[in-house]
């Protein structure tokens, strides 16, 4: 098991032993990890542990027990994941999104552009995700905005008060294809065919409405985790 921590760098742990059984940390020396902050982790389709810390994005190297820095991405890592196409893509904490293929080497960025609509809310983007229809949804700290593979532009949900200008953390689908999004005012849940939204706050038994990072999980029964600054909250949606 990784284990990112926010200061004191990265442990490995055995789960028969329950023994940490490696750590690293910042160091000066060849292929070492550059900060002891870090932010995720993510094992991409072909094994690669991809450790996003506050000052890139490295690959862990089996070989010789050491990180390689991601050159493509320089900067602060909120969030990763691989698309169907095997493309990477980065969240920064106030560069945007920066994407790239390795096996193709196309690469690029999408950043806030005050002057143009179809660009991010926000540089500041907290994390991503991609739905069963395939579609690459940001979660930016003013709202949130959906990739359009067809048209290669942005689409931001600037027309809905809810998801316009609140921070946006994390995003789930359910088992039916709703969309869930924790944001810092309640719980958003997103029907994607006709674009409305509902939400739901302490009235509904949330014990906050201030969500949090990085901390949203959907587990094999269906069932949806969410983490508030005052806890985790657990919900079956299709009993709903």
């Amino acid at each position: 098991l990784w284990i990112g921590t926010y200061e004191h760098g990265l442990d490995v742990l055995d789960l028969k032993t329950e023994k940490v059984i490696r750590h690293y940390e910042k160091s000066d020396k060849p292929n070492s990890l550059g900060s002891n902050f870090i932010v995720c982790i993510y094992k991409t389709k072909n094994g690669d542990i991809l450790i996003g810390t506050w000052n890139g994005l490295y690959k862990y190297n089996r070989q010789d027990d050491n990180f390689i820095l991601l050159h493509y991405f320089n900067r602060q890592a909120q969030a990763v994941h691989e698309d169907e196409n095997g493309t990477l893509w980065v969240c920064s904490y106030g560069n945007g999104v920066y994407f790239y293929n390795p096996h193709t080497g196309v690469k690029g960025n999408f950043s806030h552009d005050s002057g143009n609509k179809n660009s991010l809310t926000d540089n500041y983007v907290n994390n991503l995700f991609e739905d069963s229809k395939k579609n690459i949804w940001f979660c930016t700290e003013s709202g949130l905005c959906k990739y359009d593979a067809i048209s290669k532009k942005i689409i931001s949900f600037t027309y809905d008060p809810v998801l316009r200008d609140n921070q946006v953390f994390r995003m789930l689908e359910d088992n039916n294809g709703m969309l869930w999004i924790s944001t810092s005012e309640g719980l958003v849940s997103l029907d994607p065919k006709k674009m409305e939204t509902k939400i739901y706050n302490t009235d509904n038994g949330l014990l906050s409405e201030q969500f949090n990072y990085n901390s949203a999980y959907k587990s094999n029964s269906g069932i949806l985790y969410f983490g508030t600054v005052k806890g985790m909250v657990s919900f079956d949606p299709s009993s709903f």
